[in-house]
């Protein structure tokens, strides 16, 4: 280990034993961390920060940048330090990544805690395998990271090879695979999967992965009528209904009727048809919206409705789309208050009344424009307050009506800190 680093990491240990509270100005950190992002930090000034809140991320920051060349005996000692911290698990990413590329797998693996990231799942599993650790559990997390929709770094290759020479990568995991691909329209590893699948398989995988790209009214003849062929065509038509909807729309009864879609397949199709269709402004987006199935709606394509309505000013069918929500949804303060309005527009004062009671409830934007048509006072609550807005409106409206609304604040009283929560939260609705 270079004496410079040495003395740092000595440093910094020292510091937290010592474990006393260091004060130190913004332009000193800022020199601090300017100096380690260069590789220029030097032991007087670790000395002086090693007790500072900062100084793991400063430690971090010092090895990052002279990772190419640290050796294990260096980062170990900061890694167990800074333990899971957030600066512990940046240096660790960067460190294990700089292993990948040496090829250092025992460093490796004495580092690696488990990780979402592909790379470094590829990477695990090839240092087990380099390090003669590919057992039983080894040839599981194989298969369940071959499982992924995408295409994964090339350090899974070798995993992959040798999971397949040992006969634990059959066809039947190809297809589960390649289902995942066509889900999110990866023809390109769709027709990588093909390669390996050779024969009638791999044949129809192909077919399947030219399909995904140029999608139109006629099914190959080697297609089966089952449950996959109809979801890679679903697939394959909502990706042509993102860009262009009109074609997918004329293709989607033919191909639908001859490969017997349901409601959830076509739904799938019909859904995006719909959507880059109104979020365009494009004329037919309330048919294409009315054909989409009640299976297929998400929050999302609920809100435009309601939009594409309230824009074209049809008040009635505005309303109707937001009856259509969801519970969850509908009883959102931002939703409440639009129903409110549309209500009153519509001549449904007292509904509109209790809508916009229900929605000025709430200490956010629309509670507040609820509150304001209402002419009482605005909804901020903080969470533990024994004080909620119903009270405080009250007295509001003893101080007489026709003022200006005025933001009605709550103070928590007692230990724990004070956050912001729903005025429905109170008591009586718990």
């Amino acid at each position: 280990m270079p004496l410079k680093s040495f003395a740092l990491l000595l440093i910094v240990l020292a510091g937290d034993a010592a474990a006393q509270p260091v004060t130190a100005t913004r332009s000193e950190l800022l020199a601090a961390f300017s100096a380690a992002d260069q590789g220029r930090l030097d032991a007087a000034t670790a000395a002086r920060l090693s007790n500072h809140p900062l100084s793991g991320w400063l430690l971090a920051t010092d090895l990052r940048d002279r990772i190419a060349k640290a050796t294990p005996g260096e980062v170990r000692p900061a890694l167990e330090r800074l333990g899971n911290q957030a600066a512990g698990r940046w240096l660790r990413e960067g460190w294990l990544r700089e292993l990948v590329k040496r090829g250092d797998w025992e460093s490796f693996r004495a580092a690696y805690q488990g990780s979402d990231d592909e790379l470094l799942r590829c990477a695990d599993l090839q240092a087990r395998l380099q390090t003669g650790r590919d057992d039983a559990q080894w040839a599981t997390d194989a298969r369940a990271l071959w499982l992924t929709g995408g295409s994964l770094p090339t350090e899974c290759d070798a995993p992959f090879a040798r999971l397949a020479a040992n006969g634990k990568l059959d066809n039947a995991l190809r297809w589960q695979r390649l289902d995942l691909a066509a889900a999110k329209s990866e023809s390109g590893l769709m027709r990588f999967l093909a390669k390996s699948m050779g024969g009638s398989d791999g044949a129809l995988a192909t077919s399947y992965a030219s399909y995904m790209d140029a999608p139109g009214e006629n099914i190959p003849a080697n297609w089966p009528k089952d449950e996959r062929s109809r979801d890679v065509a679903a697939f394959a038509l909502a990706r042509l209904g993102k860009r262009d909807p009109d074609r997918a729309e004329r293709i989607l009864p033919a191909i639908a009727s001859r490969l017997g879609m349901d409601d959830r397949q076509r739904g799938r199709v019909l859904y995006e048809i719909a959507l880059w269709t109104v979020a365009s402004y494009s004329p037919g987006s309330a048919a294409r919206l009315n054909a989409v199935p009640a299976v297929a709606y998400d929050e999302k394509l609920h809100e435009w409705r309601v939009r594409e309505a309230i824009n074209r000013g049809d008040d009635a069918a505005a309303l109707a789309a937001i009856e259509k929500m969801g519970a969850t949804q509908r009883s959102d303060s931002r939703w409440e208050y639009f129903e409110a309005r549309l209500r009153e527009r519509l001549g449904q004062s007292e509904a509109a009344r209790k809508l916009y009671q229900e929605a000025a409830n709430s200490p956010a934007f629309h509670g507040w424009l609820a509150a304001d048509r209402l002419k009482q006072a605005l909804c901020l609550v903080l969470a533990g307050a024994d004080l909620r807005c119903r009270a405080a409106q009250a007295r509001r409206r003893q101080r007489g009506a026709g003022t200006r609304p005025a933001v009605v604040r709550t103070r928590a009283v007692g230990a724990g800190r004070a956050r912001m929560g729903r005025c429905r939260e109170g008591p009586e609705r718990r």
